[in-house]
Parts: structure tokens; C-alpha cells; sequence
């Protein structure tokens, strides 16, 4: 079990390192980027993620999910080669008829984001930067589905710096405002794109088959309507910020995501490592649902650190690192967190469903989620501003965990150990909370409270874990194979002397 866990580590860590380094270049022109655009110019570009986030499932039409799931079932090398060069050909004419539609209503769709058709060269960069992005995920979803974590993280991490790097000197240096910014990600995502295709063309077949287009459509299509429904759950809080508060209140709020964004990645890494990591497990291992498990608790021990952490330090970053018209960020930044906490708890919940040949229950999971946040978004947002925004979108994906995690134990049982959970998930509540309140404190109470809670915080969960029978017994043997480590070496240190 250990081993295997650490396995899962690995993975996420090759992705995380990859992306680590581009996360922090971009966190750290969080200054620069703030004292060249205005909270107006993040709230354009806040609204225009909207438009790539419901780009992406609309053109990929579930075929990186069937790819996933077909890699593992048809093990010939010909068979695999069939399935990439299927579901690339079907991704790059879904791609292309969505990119050609969206440039053609460009200006409505800029009216409808942006409240001005004036704009719709911004519109025309982002569907073409979401069109190579899109077509480029079938490269990628090679690279992880062969498990060749260091060439995908690698090629994410050199994206994101060229997307940073040449973005800053159009901001900055040329004064491009918005559109440079927009221009640096387009170019990234061609260069990803290129070295993608390059890296992966001899996994690939010479044409599509007709055949296994439609297995993959039998599988994929379903999660479409899901996948839409969930982008619009998670981009109608920030919808509604611009369009009910204004922009400048959705560039705060997009500030408050840069902030966030440290936890944002770390949830994404393991994600991206779970996917194909998962169905391996399923397929080889005699006891899955133990690993599932075991999984599922460290992992909500790990995000909840995280969230706790961010919660206690991202406030007072927000107050060094931005202009003064970014400050009240700083009351977003514990619930704008919480929103990748509350996906990625989700994301663990629908193993089960997943593993299974049926995707038809998909769209009511994410139905159910949509349902949550359009109602307490109306219901937040004129009384608590920006914040019931993010409230409700991290209530959304809790409501969909809620609902995958009843509807896949029915298709694989794992029995959570929720005792232990919910004991961890309070305790981070209780540290948020007092983070919120330190805020009104003088700096230097702020720092020695937040360094405080951030040391205690690994020790509660320690405790907590420790209450678990199944954990304490995993412990011990950790510790017994560290004693057992460490009398080998000493003895092989006392042999060398000797000698």
C-alpha cells in the first residue's frame, strides 16, 4: 500500500514540480502585472476565461475520457496507436467547426461577456488560444495515459514560462495591455502544441477508424453535457461578479485566484496523476478499493493543510504584493481557496464511477451542482458581494461529491473512513476561521499567529490520524521499517569502522 501511495506521490510531484515553477513565476509578476493593469483589465480577462473554460469540453466531446478508458482495455500497441489517431482526427474537426462559429458571432459574444462588441479582437485571441489548447490535449492525454510523467510536466512548465515571460514584455514593456496579455498565452499554446505532436507522433496510427470512433463516442459523449455543466457551475459565480457588480469587482476576484492559485495546482497535479494512476490500480491491484481508501484520507489531509495555509499567509501577500486597489482581496482569498478544495474532493469521490463502462449518470451530477449555485449565487450575491460568489461555487462541487459518491458505491464500493474525515475537515474549518478573524489584528500578530497555526495544524491531523486504527497500524510499520533503516546502516557504519 505504501509503495503504491508513494507511486501516486511521484507522479504528482513530477507534474507539480513542472508547474511549480511557471505557478511561481506568475505569482511572483503578480506586482508588476497589478501596477500595469487595472482591476477593470483582470476582470475583462476574467470574463474571457469563461469563454476558453466552456470551449474546452464543447470541442473535446469527451474523447480524452474515452481515451483513458480505452487505453486500458485494449492493450495492443496497434490497437492503442488506432485510438490516439482516432481521437485526435475527431478532436481537430470538432475543434475547428467550434473556433470558425465562435469568430463568426465573435462581437455577440463579446457584448455578452464584456458588455462591449468593440471588443471582439479579444474574443477572436482567446478562441484561437482555446483551439490550440483543445486539439492539444490529445498529445497530452498520451503522455499521461503511457505515464510519461516528466515529458508531459515538462511541456506544461515550458508553456506556462513562455505564456509568463513573452505576456510580461507585451504588458510592460510594449504596453499592450489586455491583448498582450491574451497574445502571450496564444503563443504558448502553439509551442505546446508543436512539441506535443512532435513527442507523440509515432503513437499514432496513419488514419482513424470508424469503428472505434463510435466506442469512444458511446463512452464519451455522455460526460459532454457534464463536463459543460460543470465549467458553467464553476465560472456563473465569477459570471454574475461582472455582470451584477462590475468588471473591477471581477478583477478583484480574479486577483483573490491568483492567490489561491498554489492550492489550485497542487489539486490539479494529483488529479492529473490520479486519472491514469487509478485505472492502473483498478486493473492490477487485488484490493483497490483499500488504496482508494487510504488515498482519499491523505489527500483531504493535504489540501486541507493547504487551504488552512493560504488562508493564513494569502491575505497579508495580497496587501505586499498588489496595488492598493487590489486590498479587498484580502476577504476573499480563505473562500476563493476553498473552491479547488471542494473540486477536488469531488473529483475523488466519482472513483467508482469512473472505473465503470456507464457515464450516462454524469450529467445528473453535474445538474445537481449547477442547481446549488445558481440558486445561493442569486442568494449570496447581493448581500455578501464577491464573497457569496465563491461560496457558492465551492457549495456547487460539494454538492456534485455528494452526489458521484452515491452513485459510484453503487458501481465499486469504498468504505471512506469518515470518522477520521470529518474530524480533519473541522479542524481546518476552526484554523480558517481564526484566520479570518486575525485579519483586523496588527501586523505583527497576524505573523506570529499564522506561523503558530501553521506548525499546529500538522500536528492535529497527526493526532487525528493516529485515533484511526487502520492508520496507526500503517504508521507502525512505517516507523518499524525506519528502525529497521536505520540499524542497517548503523551496522553498516559500525562494520566500515572496524574494517
Amino acid at each position: 500500500m505504501l509503495k503504491k501511495l508513494l507511486g501516486l506521490l511521484s507522479d504528482a510531484a513530477v507534474y507539480g514540480m513542472g508547474a511549480m515553477l511557471a505557478r511561481v513565476a506568475g505569482f511572483l509578476t503578480l506586482p508588476i502585472l497589478t501596477r500595469y493593469l487595472t482591476a477593470e483589465d483582470y476582470g475583462v480577462i476574467s470574463m474571457l476565461t469563461i469563454l476558453s473554460m466552456l470551449f474546452g469540453p464543447l470541442a473535446n466531446l469527451g474523447m480524452t475520457n474515452a481515451l483513458f478508458r480505452r487505453f486500458n482495455v485494449d492493450k495492443d500497441p496497434a490497437e492503442r496507436a488506432t485510438l490516439f489517431a482516432t481521437g485526435l482526427t475527431a478532436v481537430t474537426v470538432s475543434t475547428l467547426a467550434l473556433s470558425i462559429a465562435c469568430v463568426l458571432f465573435a462581437k455577440p459574444i463579446s457584448g455578452w461577456l464584456l458588455g462591449d462588441v468593440m471588443k471582439a479582437n479579444l474574443v477572436v485571441v482567446t478562441v484561437v488560444s482555446s483551439a490550440l489548447a483543445s486539439i492539444g490535449m490529445v498529445p497530452f492525454a498520451t503522455l499521461r495515459a503511457s505515464r510519461r510523467v516528466k515529458a508531459a510536466a515538462s511541456i506544461n512548465a515550458a508553456k506556462l514560462l513562455v505564456s509568463i515571460a513573452l505576456s510580461l514584455w507585451l504588458v510592460v514593456v510594449s504596453e499592450l495591455g489586455v491583448w498582450g496579455f491574451l497574445v502571450g498565452g496564444l503563443v504558448g499554446e502553439a509551442i505546446a502544441l508543436v512539441i506535443q505532436l512532435l513527442m507523440t507522433f509515432r503513437d499514432f496510427a496513419v488514419r482513424a477508424n470508424w469503428t472505434v470512433w463510435q466506442r469512444m463516442c458511446a463512452y464519451g459523449f455522455p460526460i459532454v453535457p457534464h463536463h459543460i455543466q460543470a465549467a458553467a457551475m464553476e465560472l456563473f459565480g465569477m459570471y454574475v461578479v461582472g455582470q451584477v457588480l462590475g468588471l473591477q469587482a471581477a478583477g478583484i476576484y480574479g486577483v483573490a485566484n491568483k492567490l489561491a492559485s498554489p492550492l489550485a495546482f497542487v489539486v490539479r497535479s494529483i488529479q492529473t496523476s490520479w486519472v491514469p494512476y487509478k485505472f492502473q490500480i483498478h486493473a492490477e491491484d487485488p484490493d483497490p478499493a483499500a488504496f482508494f481508501r487510504s488515498s482519499f484520507l491523505y489527500y483531504i489531509v493535504g489540501v486541507a493543510y493547504l487551504w488552512v495555509g493560504v488562508s493564513l499567509w494569502g491575505p497579508d501577500l495580497v496587501r505586499v504584493m498588489t496595488a492598493p486597489e487590489f486590498h479587498s482581496a484580502v476577504y476573499l482569498v480563505w473562500a476563493v481557496s476553498l473552491i479547488p478544495v471542494a473540486q477536488g474532493i469531488y473529483f475523488m469521490c466519482g472513483t467508482g464511477l469512473e472505473l465503470s463502462d456507464s457515464t450516462r449518470a454524469y450529467p445528473a451530477v453535474s445538474f445537481a451542482g449547477l442547481l446549488v449555485v445558481v440558486g445561493l449565487t442569486f442568494t449570496l450575491v447581493p448581500s455578501q458581494g464577491a464573497l457569496g460568489a465563491a461560496l457558492a461555487s465551492a457549495a456547487g462541487s460539494l454538492a456534485m461529491a455528494i452526489v458521484i459518491y452515491l452513485i459510484s458505491q453503487r458501481h465499486f464500493r469504498v468504505d471512506y473512513d469518515w470518522a477520521t474525515l470529518t474530524r480533519i475537515v473541522a479542524a481546518a474549518i476552526l484554523f480558517v476561521l481564526i484566520a479570518g478573524w486575525m485579519q483586523s489584528a496588527q501586523l505583527y500578530v497576524r505573523l506570529g499567529l499564522a506561523t503558530m497555526l501553521s506548525l499546529a495544524f500538522p500536528l492535529v491531523c497527526v493526532i487525528l490520524l493516529l485515533r484511526s486504527r487502520e492508520e496507526r497500524e500503517r504508521t507502525q510499520i512505517l516507523l518499524a521499517r525506519i528502525r529497521s533503516l536505520r540499524a542497517t546502516t548503523s551496522s553498516l557504519f559500525g562494520a566500515g569502522r572496524s574494517a
